[in-house]
């Protein structure tokens, strides 16, 4: 059985009242799902905690205007300690409702539901950051494939979507 597929002109578009973009960085991070790829040690976790220290604080990110929320990063590669010094470094203000953790459950094994919890405990977090996607991976000893990558964003993509994120 097929379904016909859902038309609409330019012109029912147009009479739709569209809603602004909440931006979390102003013109640059609306809520939505991410991806921040690079080579490793580039500093792609400093640029994760200087954006965590700015959403709390509502102060300005690479010179752009940001709107304060409380913001959880789930920092799984460096622990506690790597954390607090690279915090030292950046500021010596502890921001409220900033949270942080330093170990999670693989995804499809609990992690959703701790991210529920959370977010349901916590419902002015507006920014969740993942440091690094493959500490969440389910382990398995079979490489991963642009399928099961794609699977996975999507369960996040579907929680950052429940949450407004």
């Amino acid at each position: 059985m097929t379904q016909d597929l859902n038309l609409y002109t330019m012109q029912t578009l147009f009479e739709q009242p569209v809603e602004p973009v909440d931006f979390i960085v102003e013109g640059l991070l609306a809520p939505g799902l991410y991806i921040l790829g690079g080579s490793p040690k580039v500093g792609k976790s400093w640029l994760a905690l200087q954006l965590c220290l700015a959403v709390c604080t509502g102060t300005p990110f690479l010179g752009r205007a940001t709107r304060q929320g409380e913001v959880l990063y789930l920092a799984l590669e460096g622990g506690p300690q790597r954390l607090h010094s690279r915090a030292l470094r950046l500021t010596h203000v502890a921001p409220s409702g900033l949270y942080l953790c330093g170990q999670a459950l693989p995804i499809g094994q609990g992690l959703e539901q701790q991210l529920e919890r959370m977010l349901d405990e916590h419902p002015g977090i507006r920014l969740v950051i993942l440091d690094t996607l493959q500490k969440v991976r389910e382990l398995s000893g079979e490489a991963y494939s642009y399928r099961d990558d794609y699977q996975i964003i999507g369960q996040l993509k579907q929680l950052a979507g429940r949450f407004q994120l």
